[in-house]
């Protein structure tokens, strides 16, 4: 390996093993308003719908379908050239 690959890969290696022994936890703790720290004022007219977290059951089984009553048509056969 020539000097230059060897030093550039050597000071790769140190930067990742210094970020990662110094990596610091975050606090991911939510956010009440999540426009308040945007950078854009299009963030006010986003649709954004906190208020449905949790309120899809998906326990609950669906209506059994008939497999008589297809809803897509079969597609045509493919044809190779």
């Amino acid at each position: 390996m020539p000097p230059r690959t060897a030093l550039a890969a050597l000071a790769a290696g140190a930067a990742m093993t210094l970020a990662t022994t110094f990596a610091t936890p975050v606090n991911a703790s939510p956010v009440d308003n999540p426009c308040e720290l945007a950078v854009t004022f299009l963030c006010q007219f986003m649709p954004i719908a906190p208020d449905l977290e949790h309120d899809i059951d998906l326990t609950v089984d669906q209506p059994p379908v008939d497999p008589a009553d297809p809803a897509v048509p079969p597609a045509p056969p493919a044809v190779l050239p």
